[in-house]
């Protein structure tokens, strides 16, 4: 097989380095999320490939590779060009671990790209000389006339990539029609599979909003070019949907697009002409959607739950008019109990995610949006999320006097010194409760069950502390609290819950305790 060898498929340590005009790989550097399936390098190896580029992905996570072995995978291989996403919170880790690689493989060109290193160009080029080229924005086609020109010494127009030395500079050139681009190459989708992992599709690229949390706005908006929200044509996607089929036997999968649902009038019947042209396709899949909650409109719902639908990720972010106003989200509170009781009727499994905290969060807000959180029914693993400051957001602008740390780890202050309070207390509180979880998550449906009791005690916990804080000795509250976990935690070891296991965590090849909820946040005051 040509290029995307699974691990192990590679010749033995002993054997002859194989050429490799690219390898795309994923370091193991993401804790406390599933499996996934890394559809943006499965778009760059299509891209390459059509092009006459051999490639292979190596995906760490996946493969749940330590550092040495993932040295040990490239070094079966010479190459060309080495390609990585880069994610803010893994940072430091993938440069420690790049430095290891150039020092293995000093004639490959490392090359970064993503919604971090894009808005970090600069930055990146100043704090490291690892990175031998950063693609700006869409990565298929920059990329592409970037190891045209190393590779083979063509002398392409190398626009939306910043080589070491220069200034980042967007054109925003790269917003290209979506039907122009090969499908996503599918070689570690089987391994994705195999861990408990979905079926990852794009039918758009982009989001019509401007939430000013979030750096999708800026990353496909650039020099000039609004290019917002686009979608692949309906046919373009059901060819793809049917291959999917056809080859995996499929049952799920899910729309990972940044929004389903395109924007006003013309989005709404674009899902709807979707929905339709799916059922008649027959294709006999399940699938999943993220959407905005303005844009859970009871025709376009019921369209699609009637094609196939059966769980929607909502960002609700907040129900306080105060936080909405910040995070520039377009649309009134009432929306997002409006949008719930649409996904209620049809039955659908909901995701909903919420910022709980922000610089300017007060306990009453906190309240508030827990208020929506148990009207909703709706208990989520980390009720304790924060507002993450991300290059390329125009909240870190809002909010720059009040941040501090360095740019892959921006951290903040309260302003109110009684939601400090609150934060510190409910976190020790999680934090206490993660081996339970981590037992659990390895359990049967009652173990399940059980984890769903875990997270409505976290959030109790936390209504708890933001309604009473001042009133009652903190000890006392958590000593209550914590009783209500021990007796949990004893019914399940009377069930058979399995014992705890340590996982590894990021790069270090070491095994810690369970992974710890994010305390993203300097609390101090």
């Amino acid at each position: 097989m040509r290029g995307g060898a699974l691990i192990g498929d590679s010749p033995s340590a002993g054997a002859a380095r194989r050429s490799v005009d690219v390898v795309l790989v994923q370091p193991n550097i993401v804790w406390a999320y599933d499996p996934f399936e890394h559809l943006g390098l499965a778009y760059l190896a299509a891209a390459l490939r059509a092009d006459g580029f051999s490639v292979d992905i190596i995906d760490g996570l996946l493969g749940e590779l330590t550092t040495d072995q993932l040295l040990d995978e490239l070094g079966r291989r010479d190459i060309g060009v080495l390609g990585v996403t880069l994610i803010s919170h893994g940072y430091p880790q993938t440069v420690s671990f790049l430095e290891r690689v150039r020092q293995a493989h000093p004639g490959t060109r490392i090359v970064a790209g993503g919604h971090f290193a894009t808005f970090a160009a600069d930055k990146i080029h100043a704090h490291t000389d690892v990175f031998d080229a950063i693609v700006l924005g869409e990565g298929e086609r920059p990329f592409l006339h970037y190891c045209r020109n190393v590779l083979r010494g063509a002398v392409e127009c190398l626009d939306d990539v910043c080589e070491r030395g220069e200034k980042a500079r967007r054109t925003g050139r790269s917003g290209y029609d979506l039907d122009e681009l090969p499908n996503p190459a599918r070689d570690l989708l089987s391994l994705a599979l195999r861990r408990g992992a979905q079926a990852s599709v794009t039918s758009s690229r982009g989001c019509y909003a401007r939430c000013a949390f979030c750096s999708v706005p800026n990353f496909y908006r650039a020099g000039g070019v609004a290019a917002g929200w686009r979608p692949r044509s309906i046919p373009h996607v059901l060819a793809e949907l049917a291959e999917l089929h056809d080859r995996f036997r499929l049952s799920h999968f899910m729309f990972v697009d940044d929004n389903f649902i395109g924007p006003g009038k013309a989005g709404r019947q674009r899902a709807i002409e979707f929905a339709a042209a799916y059922k008649a396709a027959g294709i006999p899949m399940t699938f999943h959607i993220d959407c905005r909650a303005v844009d859970v409109d009871e025709e376009v719902i019921a369209a699609l739950h009637d094609a196939g639908l059966r769980s929607v990720f909502v960002g609700v972010e907040s129900v306080t008019a105060e936080d909405l106003l910040a995070y520039r989200k377009g649309v009134r509170a009432a929306k997002n109990w409006a949008a719930v009781e649409i996904l209620e009727r049809y039955e659908l499994r909901k995701t909903l995610s919420m910022i709980m905290f922000n610089p300017e969060t007060t306990p009453d807000a906190v309240l508030q949006n827990i208020a929506f959180l148990r009207w909703a029914e709706y208990y989520p693993r980390n009720p304790l999320s924060i507002l993450n400051l991300y290059e390329g957001t125009d909240l870190l602008e809002r909010y720059r006097a009040q941040v501090r740390g360095p740019f892959w780890d921006y951290r903040f202050n309260f302003a109110c010194p009684q939601t400090r309070v609150v934060y510190e207390e409910a976190m020790s509180f999680c934090k206490g409760t993660l081996a339970l979880e981590r037992r659990l998550s390895r359990g049967d449906e009652a173990a399940a069950r059980a984890r769903t009791v875990l997270y409505r005690l976290r959030l109790g916990h936390l209504e708890d502390v933001a309604a009473h804080h001042g009133t009652e000795p903190a000890g006392e509250r958590l000593a209550r609290w914590r009783g209500r976990v021990d007796v949990l935690d004893s019914t399940m070891t009377a069930a058979g819950a399995p014992p705890a296991v340590p996982e590894r965590r990021y790069l270090t090849g070491s095994f810690d305790e369970p992974a710890d909820l994010r305390d993203e946040t300097d609390v101090s005051s």
